[in-house]
């Protein structure tokens, strides 16, 4: 039944329903199960933020369904926007805080 409901929150979101998608994946992860519902629901839902342009939201879904599997990766989309880090206001989140550049 769960697959069904899936379906038809990914028709929403290609319609673009995207209020009504919204709601639907917000009620589908109150009803998971196990943990490849709650990828399936995640995936959905990334889906849903990508479609709406909420590209950091999508990640940090992501890496809430890594974690759901073990997979803990630093959350790197609070390290500053991308004109920051042109600028160098902020830290460059591939290198070490202990190393010095150069």
């Amino acid at each position: 039944m769960l697959g069904l409901f899936l379906e038809r929150g990914e028709c929403e979101i290609l319609k673009p329903n995207l209020e009504q998608a919204a709601g639907l994946v917000e009620a589908l992860l109150i009803k998971a199960r196990s943990k490849i519902d709650h990828a399936e629901i995640c995936r959905l839902r990334m889906l849903l933020q990508l479609r709406q342009g909420n590209y950091a939201p999508a990640v940090r879904t992501a890496l809430e369904c890594l974690r759901t599997f073990g997979v803990d990766l630093p959350d790197l989309t609070d390290a500053g926007t991308d004109e920051s880090r042109v600028r160098g206001d902020a830290p460059d989140p591939r290198r070490a805080p202990d190393r010095k550049p150069g």
